[in-house]
C-alpha cells in the first residue's frame, strides 16, 4: 500500500492550524489538504520523472485514499487497544534522526516541515500501531 512506505515522512495531522482545509472526516478525524500534499510531494521527489497533470491527479486520489486507510486501520487499532511501548517511538525515531548528517539537519526537516518533535511523535506511534 501506498501510505505504508510514505507515512514517516508525513507532518502530523495534529499540527494543522484552524484555517486549514478538511479535505475528508474518518469517523469524526479530518484529513488535511496539507497532509495529502505532503505524500504527494514526497512521491514526486522519489519519481525519475515529473508526473503530468492526470498522473498528479491520480497521486492526489492514490495518497488520499492512503491517509483515509491508515486512518481507519489507526482507529480499528485504538478499539482493539493495540499499543507501542514508548521505546519502540523512541528507536525510530533514533532511525529516521541517524538518516541525516547530524541534529541541526534533523530539527532542520522538521522546521521546514513546521513540525515539531512531539508531532513527529505522534505520527510515529500512529505508524507502528498500524503496522
Amino acid at each position: 500500500l501506498l501510505f505504508v512506505a510514505i507515512v514517516p515522512l508525513l507532518t502530523s495531522q495534529a499540527q494543522a492550524t484552524a484555517g486549514e482545509a478538511v479535505i475528508a472526516l474518518v469517523d469524526g478525524a479530518p484529513i488535511y489538504r496539507r497532509a495529502m500534499d505532503d505524500v504527494v510531494a514526497a512521491t514526486v521527489a522519489l519519481s525519475p520523472t515529473p508526473p503530468d497533470d492526470t498522473a498528479r491527479a491520480r497521486l492526489r486520489r492514490d495518497a488520499l485514499r492512503g491517509l483515509i486507510e491508515l486512518e481507519l486501520l489507526y482507529q480499528e487499532s485504538v478499539r482493539r487497544q493495540v499499543a507501542v511501548a514508548p521505546s519502540d517511538v523512541d528507536d525510530e525515531i533514533a532511525r529516521n534522526r541517524a538518516r541525516f548528517t547530524d541534529a541541526g539537519a534533523f530539527d532542520a526537516a522538521l522546521r521546514e516541515r513546521n513540525a515539531t518533535l512531539e508531532e513527529l511523535r505522534r505520527d510515529t506511534e500512529k505508524t507502528l500501531v498500524v503496522h
